[in-house]
Parts: C-alpha cells; structure tokens; sequence
C-alpha cells in the first residue's frame, strides 16, 4: 500500500479544505489549494503510476527541542533533532508537471530563552499547557475558547 491509498481521505488532509464538510474559512479546515474532489486514488494511481512524495523540513524531538534558543520555533535547543531543510513537496511522474504543497507547523514550547511564544504559536486556550506569553513584540490574541495565538 502506498501513500496515495488514501481511500478514507484522498490526502485531502495534507492540501486541501479538510474536513471536506467543513468551510474553507473554518479555522484550520483551509490547508491548501486542491480542489476536494482531487486525489481519488483511483486516478492518481492510473494517471500517475510512479507517483512518488519527497517529505523534507521535518523536525523530530522533543516538544520545544528541534528549534536553537535564537531561531523564530522558539525551544531551548538541548534535544536531539533529526532535520532536513527544504519544503514538503509532492512530484507526479516524471513529465514536465509538478505540485508543490507546503504545509507549516510552529510549535513553542517555553524553554532557555525566557522570551515567550514565538510568532505564530499557541499561546492559549482549553487544555493548553504551553507558553501563556508572547516573545517582544507579539501578543497573545484570542481566536477561540480552544485556541490563542502570538500575533
């Protein structure tokens, strides 16, 4: 079975509106620019035959560790990472057609640095055990009962 067996979701999870019920102004339902109806694994599998995925930019370690205490991912930098640089990136079959996706997740948890979340973060909401404050000058803005971000 291979990646594009996604006979459940289509991979509509990685870059589309999903849930597909969901609007694409529903925070977090908007996750990229396919249509729904795309990434049937019937035609994927059928028009693309050597489809292949490309993951990069993936950081692995502890929550707060795959970042250094200078970059904008926030974190003390003391666990082990795994990294690699670039973008994901999702190449159809060698033609001349390619498709880039490009999926971002910040996630800070309070570490060494004493400066708070970082742009972007979590910095509250129900059940959240993070960083309750912003690094200079971010705030920390309420979206939701679930969900507060540095912006």
């Amino acid at each position: 079975m291979s990646l594009w067996d996604d006979h459940n979701s289509n991979m509509l999870w990685l870059d589309s509106t999903y849930p597909t019920t969901a609007s694409s102004t529903t925070l977090g339902a908007k996750r990229g620019s396919c249509d729904i109806s795309s990434g049937a694994p019937n035609d994927v599998e059928s028009q693309n035959a050597n489809s292949y995925v490309v993951f990069s930019n993936i950081k692995a370690g502890p929550i707060g560790s795959t970042f250094d205490s200078g970059s904008t991912g926030g974190g003390n930098g003391s666990g082990s990472t795994t990294t690699t640089k670039g973008s994901t990136t999702t190449t159809k079959a060698p033609t001349t057609t390619t498709t880039t996706s490009k999926a971002t997740t910040t996630t800070a948890a309070s570490g060494g640095n004493g400066g708070g979340a970082a742009h972007w973060a979590q910095c509250g909401g129900v059940g959240y055990t993070g960083p309750t404050t912003c690094a200079s000058p971010y705030t920390c803005t309420k979206q939701n009962e679930y969900y507060s971000q540095c912006l």
